[in-house]
């Protein structure tokens, strides 16, 4: 194994898409982004549709670093997806940088989670890809390039993310993109969140880590993404499937440490969650 692949537990990530009918979702996606600078770091990245083309940008360190003033004021998108990124082991190597996106496969994709083994994945994919590919990615990418090889085999968009789905093993939510629609799935266990919001006056919808990112869009919180479920979402329409019977496992790292206190989850503020633990910490165990 590579360095790179090394790199595989980034386990706190934030992850933001916009579809809009409007011509804005890069710079409402920026604004998610930002909000979600708590869940990473150490890197951030912007994909976008424009005039039906998709484009990415990529950097090392946060967001407004990344994204300085308003880079995307003058880009008509209707549709973006974007990642911050926190890696908690091996280098921060650019290519690893999120969302991906390349031309041939015609889709992006941020991950927000960890597989911790990968074995299978990279049996199935060694007839597609180089040696030197598979060597140079990481979980998400070895993610990307399985539903990249269902698309190749003929497969809709929406078609092709599901039967990738099935493969994965361990935490993940995931936002996907292409020139039409966002794909947004959440691994069977519910282990990372991913919250749904639709944006004002009926324009399209938002989908976040965080809700607090949703209320920094002026999106409205309709609900969680279930624990096995993917949601479809365009400008006019959202599209729930359950693939697999879901449990909820949410990993209590989320409202110790990783989530913002004005965030929601399990539907209640984070901050009221932390003060509740607290609360139960100083019962079982008073100051003396």
């Amino acid at each position: 194994m590579t360095e790179a692949l090394s790199d595989r537990l980034h386990e706190k990530c934030g992850i933001v898409g916009v579809i809009t009918k409007q011509e804005n979702a890069a710079q409402i996606a920026l604004i998610g982004l930002k909000a979600s600078q708590n869940r990473g770091q150490d890197a951030a990245g912007i994909a976008w549709e424009e005039f039906n083309k998709l484009h990415v940008q990529t950097g090392s360190g946060r967001a407004d670093g990344v994204f300085p003033g308003e880079p995307f004021s003058s880009v008509c998108s209707h549709i973006a997806s974007g990642q911050v990124r926190y890696a908690t082991s091996g280098a921060i190597v650019n290519s690893l940088n999120q969302p991906f996106l390349t031309p041939e496969a015609g889709f992006a994709m941020g991950h927000n989670g960890n597989l911790p083994d990968v074995d299978k994945l990279l049996r199935f994919l060694s007839p597609y890809f180089s040696q030197a590919h598979l060597d140079s990615r990481n979980d998400s990418g070895l993610m990307y390039d399985r539903t990249y090889v269902e698309l190749m085999g003929g497969h809709s968009f929406p078609s092709a993310v599901e039967k990738a789905y099935f493969d994965f093993q361990g935490a993940f939510s995931n936002i996907f993109m292409n020139t039409e629609m966002l794909i947004a799935y959440r691994d069977w266990c519910g282990i990372r969140p991913v919250s749904i919001g639709r944006l004002p006056n009926g324009n399209g919808y938002a989908i976040a880590s965080e809700t607090y990112a949703l209320d920094q869009i002026g999106a409205k919180y309709l609900d969680d993404v279930k624990p096995g479920e993917m949601v479809i979402a365009t400008a006019d329409q959202l599209v729930r499937k359950q693939l697999r019977p879901g449990r909820l496992e949410l990993c209590s790292m989320e409202p110790i440490y990783f989530a913002k206190p004005g965030s929601r989850l399990l539907g209640r503020l984070v901050e009221d969650i932390r003060k509740d633990y607290g609360a139960y910490l100083a019962y079982d165990h008073p100051f003396k």
